[in-house]
């Protein structure tokens, strides 16, 4: 077996091994199947697949047909009921920072892992003094965010050499694709203004368990791995956050000065090998759910348009519908199957939610009286800080309006 790509540790240890292959998501939401295996390494604590040839070569076929957002023609996705109010993703994270780093009214910002320039858009709108610079491993969307307002350039490729430093650099949703992040933190340390902050932001794996599936995803961190890959590349976090975000992770790091007390994180020392089993045995449990919902159903779909609707479409088959209530994606389809919103759910239709029992309950409510059948998996309920699994009570529930 290949060493832990975080640390280097010659030993990993399997807990979950595909002996066929397996339904899968890519990061831009494209149902596949393939052939992994997860560990967790008994030095640094990362869960983590397996980094060997067969991943290599299915992250290669995956980067050549990326389509990010394609279910709502490349906007954002948007949150609901953070602490922060709703609306799109980037914009709720600027509202986070601005109340903890003083950006001065002009300035310099690289956001590496760029895409379509979500977050440039929108930080230009809070900062239009403001210098943009963007990343990306291709040079699929660089016409695209060079003509965005503010935007002064963009850099592709691999061993980059950027130009100048920078007085904030974001890294989102980057590094959870990178073998060995913290070496590719490392450089960017030289790129910093003295009083300048790296942001980064990743999956939480313990309010997030669906990252497992994510094929191109190899790091599934917490706050305690992650905490450990920014004190090794020396950017310790001053803050580190699961509380801004839904199911993310948030970390404004800076050069390391002098001694630094350990942080964090307050999650409970569950093991992560009990966890990843936890975690999949979840998903059997949601899989099984759902079919036998779908077998009473006269019309059946399912609520999202993202990881986890597309992999339980997938697994089950026959699913008519997506259901969202995020109005971008409206009209819209995923899996050649149309994107409505809970108005438009056929009258009797079953509606099975692929998301926590908290979660559920949260848009039953917001459904009001509907005539909407929704289903869910009642045990798939998370405790919200040590992400342990809670025991089943019964396999379902339902609720008819």
């Amino acid at each position: 077996m290949a060493p832990c790509h975080v640390c280097d540790s010659p030993r990993l240890e399997p807990v979950h091994a595909a002996t066929r292959p397996l339904g899968l998501v890519s990061s831009d939401v494209q149902a596949l199947e393939a052939r992994v295996t997860w560990a967790v390494c008994p030095r640094c604590g990362t869960i983590q697949k397996v980094i060997d040839r067969d991943w290599h070569r299915l992250t290669e076929g995956i980067y050549e047909r990326y389509r990010i957002n394609h279910q709502a023609a490349g906007q954002e996705p948007r949150l609901f009921n953070t602490p922060f109010g709703s609306g799109p993703r980037t914009e709720i994270l600027l509202k986070y920072l601005l109340r903890l780093i003083d950006l001065p009214a002009a300035g310099k910002l690289l956001d590496i892992g760029c895409s379509n320039g979500n977050l440039l858009k929108s930080f230009h709108r809070i900062r239009p003094e403001w210098e943009l610079y963007g990343y990306e491993i291709s040079d699929m969307w660089k016409e695209e965010v060079l003509a965005l307002p503010g935007v002064r350039g963009f850099h592709t490729g691999t061993g980059v050499s950027y130009p100048f430093r920078y007085d904030l650099i974001t890294v989102c949703h980057v590094l959870e694709h990178v073998p060995n992040p913290a070496a590719f933190l490392r450089p960017l340390l030289a790129n910093l203004t003295p009083a300048g902050r790296i942001v980064v932001i990743v999956p939480n794996i313990r309010q997030n368990p669906i990252d497992l599936l994510i094929a191109d995803h190899c790091s599934h961190f917490d706050a305690q791995s992650l905490d450990r890959v920014l004190r090794v590349a020396g950017l310790p976090a001053t803050d580190l956050t699961a509380r801004a975000i839904p199911k993310e992770l948030i970390a404004i790091a800076g050069p390391a000065e002098g001694e630094t007390k350990k942080s964090w994180s307050d999650e409970p020392a569950v093991p992560a090998d009990k966890l990843c089993r936890d975690y999949f045995r979840l998903f059997d449990g949601v899989r099984e759910a759902a079919r036998a919902a779908r077998a009473e159903a006269v019309s059946f779909g399912i609520m999202g348009s993202s990881i986890a609707a597309a992999w339980l479409a997938r697994e089950i088959g026959d699913v008519a519908f997506f259901a969202d209530e995020d109005e971008s994606r409206r009209g819209h389809s995923l899996m050649d199957r149309p994107i409505v919103s809970l108005a438009e759910v056929p009258a009797g239709a079953t509606v099975f939610i692929p998301m926590s029992r908290n979660v559920a309950a949260r848009i039953i409510a917001r459904a009001g009286r509907l005539p909407i059948e929704f289903r869910y998996l009642d045990w798939n309920r998370l405790d919200p800080v040590s992400g342990v699994v809670r025991p089943p009570r019964r396999t379902e529930a339902r609720r008819r309006a």
